[in-house]
């Protein structure tokens, strides 16, 4: 049975995209929630004066 080798170049580069795309899911995520405009004021009612 031929023995496998494992590549150690490509598992460093799979784990390191893979820590650098949740990374920028989750701050994009965070930024997202952080730069929404606040909701704006309840209206007031005019009187109609």
């Amino acid at each position: 049975m031929a023995r496998r080798h494992f590549d150690w170049r490509l598992g460093l580069v799979v784990i390191l995209a893979t820590t650098i795309f949740v990374t920028a899911a989750l701050l994009l995520r965070r930024w997202e929630r952080h730069s929404r405009p606040a909701p704006p004021p309840p209206a007031v009612q005019s009187t109609g004066h």
